[in-house]
């Protein structure tokens, strides 16, 4: 008798063993928030102890239904644009690869009153508020399959006084309208100016990528600006497009922004100005493709745009003057012309610049000078 007792007691026991694994098995694959309305899962103590019964084991296992409305909801993602800004008008896309969206009803609501309805709509436009305002939009989709619930997703935005700035070491000259722009291989900094409403910037956490990679050790807190010195592995590629994502978020992430850039490299140029005696450089006139020579001597600069200020303050970069086909060494940044004899020639200037620290920054321009002047006196 008492044999036939604990086999049965045994028997018992694995069964229930089975019941509670197959449990687990299920609820693998359900979000946590499909718990609520379950009992709770028993311990493994708890079914040792002989004080679980059959009935709650299965309390705490999900339905089919339920267990397919849950993994639905899990997989359901409003789309919006990342590096949207306040006060501007934005599209939403609602997504669900766990059942067939375009033929679901779906309901959408703003800040809690409904703004739209209707089958397959799973695009809608939404105005974002101004500066630290969030707007909170749920979308509720009632699939037309059967065995699925209806499942909802929110969105919270919460846009944010934000923009990123960047400058490189490229060289400009005096009164140049704008910027240098980025050229293959040159140092840049980056700096994220954050307005998160009652956080300054120093207290948020700052991820920046560059064509979907990470820089440096992923999110840092209060990292707003970043160093690229253009020879690393950060460096800007040349004949491409960089993709930069910076996200900005709080440290217990209620409040998350961020912004892309697009930056193209630009190549650098080689730009010819008078360099008057009298009122210097002529940068409001620049000389390209041919000189007429009407002076009986006329002194030139190249401008060599783009390139590294620090490389041309330190000299490291190389003026190659060719006239005719011969070269000139002595020539550096400037070259003087001289009509000694009256009458008509001409003759053919190449300069090519080469910046012996970055064998990726060089450019190359040519000029024709046509000698005119039947005066030399």
């Amino acid at each position: 008798m008492n044999q036939h007792l604990r086999r049965s007691h045994r028997a018992i026991f694995v069964l229930l063993g089975v019941l509670f694994v197959s449990a687990f098995s299920v609820l693998a694959f359900v979000p946590q928030s499909a718990f609520a309305a379950l009992a709770p899962v028993p311990t493994v103590q708890e079914i040792k102890s002989g004080n679980v019964t059959l009935d709650r084991i299965l309390q705490s296992v999900p339905t089919e239904k339920e267990a397919k409305t849950q993994t639905a909801e899990k997989y359901m993602e409003i789309i919006y644009p990342k590096d949207y800004q306040a006060n501007q008008e934005i599209t939403l896309t609602l997504k669900c690869y766990a059942i067939e969206i375009q033929r679901a009803y779906i309901s959408w609501y703003v800040d809690g009153k409904l703004l739209t309805s209707g089958y397959g709509k799973t695009k809608i436009k939404v105005k974002v508020k101004g500066p630290g305002v969030r707007t909170s939009v749920r979308a509720v989709a009632k699939p037309i399959e059967s065995d699925i619930g209806i499942i909802e997703k929110t969105l919270v935005l919460y846009p944010t006084k934000f923009d990123v700035l960047w400058e490189t070491d490229g060289y400009t000259p005096p009164f140049y309208k704008g910027k240098a722009p980025i050229t293959v291989q040159s140092p840049v900094k980056f700096v994220a100016l954050t307005d998160f409403a009652d956080t300054p910037g120093s207290n948020l956490l700052y991820k920046w990528e560059k064509n979907f990679q990470e820089i440096g050790d992923g999110p840092q807190y209060g990292k707003n600006v970043i160093y690229l010195n253009g020879r690393g592995t950060a460096q800007i590629d040349g004949n491409r497009t960089a993709r930069f994502d910076v996200n900005v978020s709080t440290l217990d992430n209620s409040a998350a922004s961020s912004r892309i850039l697009k930056i193209k490299t630009h190549p650098q140029e080689i730009i010819f100005y008078e360099n008057n005696p009298v009122n210097g450089v002529m940068h409001n006139h620049a000389i390209k493709g041919a000189l007429e020579m009407t002076k009986k001597t006329f002194k030139m600069i190249a401008e060599p745009y783009f390139f590294s200020k620090a490389d041309l303050a330190n000299e490291s970069l190389k003026f190659n003057w060719t006239i005719d086909g011969r070269n000139h060494p002595e020539y550096k940044q400037n070259i003087a012309f001289e009509q000694k004899n009256a009458g008509n020639g001409t003759a053919y200037i190449k300069l090519a610049i080469q910046n012996i620290k970055n064998v990726y920054q060089s450019a190359t321009s040519y000029l024709t000078v046509n000698f005119n002047n039947t005066d030399v006196n």
